[in-house]
């Protein structure tokens, strides 16, 4: 259903390291899933933490939030 596992290589955990130490009141899973975002083009970060959506948003990725994946349901049946 369009869902799928993704391992986070080498470069991209040190990404979310540095990710994690410039802004230390993220959790590391946040950082985490930050730094594979970064990754593939096109992604959204879904997020309701108002800290990971600026630091996204600050590295040019799209944020969206869970109103968007409500309306994304109705919109689409």
């Amino acid at each position: 259903r369009g869902l799928q596992v993704s391992e986070l290589p080498g470069p991209s955990v040190q990404r979310a390291a540095r990710h994690f130490n410039e802004h230390r009141r993220l959790q590391m899973k946040d950082c985490f899933a930050l730094a594979l975002a970064q990754d593939f083009d096109d992604s959204i970060l879904l997020t309701g933490d108002s800290l990971l959506r600026s630091v996204a948003e600050g590295v040019g990725l799209e944020v969206r939030g869970v109103l968007w994946v409500i309306d994304q349901f109705e919109e689409h049946a």
